[in-house]
């Protein structure tokens, strides 16, 4: 009893008249337009620092503090020194101007022994004596999440898979 598929998907609701009833359905196809799985599962962590599934509050991590000075993208203040190199790497800065809302920009890198940080691109407006904020950055790794944050419960990577694969030739044993 061979049998033939002439339709494929899912209904999504009926509604009847009397003794009729109308099926509200969608083809199978329509799933191709739903995202797919967007996790990943490498030894990184995915999550956005500050975010929804990290959930570090960015106030236990921020230093707030007057612009020494200023030369194109790099920013020199005395309440920098003595951070790790790279702190602020991977985290942002804002600053209120005047009169405008708050503006932000990433930071690219920091040195804790010059005691400066690195914006990603120039912030008009800010100069020397400026207020700024400036938020700890993240490498998405285990020691950052473990010992620069204290959030070992929400590190969403996974460093203990297994690098070798078994299927890409390489022996296992």
């Amino acid at each position: 009893s061979n049998k033939e598929t002439i339709w494929s998907g899912r209904v999504l609701d009926v509604s009847w008249s009397g003794s009729f009833a109308t099926f509200n359905c969608e083809s199978i196809y329509t799933s191709i337009n739903r995202f797919g799985l967007t996790r990943t599962y490498g030894p990184s962590c995915p999550f956005i620092l500050y975010g929804d599934g990290c959930q570090v509050d960015q106030n236990n991590h921020k230093t707030t503090t007057n612009v020494v000075t200023l030369t194109n993208n790099l920013i020199q203040s005395d309440d920098f020194i003595g951070f790790a190199n790279n702190y602020f790497a991977g985290g942002f800065m804002n600053y209120l101007p005047s009169g405008q809302p708050t503006q932000y920009r990433g930071i690219s890198a920091s040195d804790g022994a010059a005691g400066t940080i690195t914006m990603t691109y120039s912030l008009p407006g800010l100069g020397t004596g400026s207020t700024i904020n400036a938020f700890a950055g993240c490498a998405h790794n285990l020691e950052d999440c473990t010992n620069k944050f204290n959030n070992l419960v929400r590190y969403g990577g996974f460093p203990y898979n297994p690098t070798l694969n078994p299927f890409n030739g390489t022996t296992l044993y």
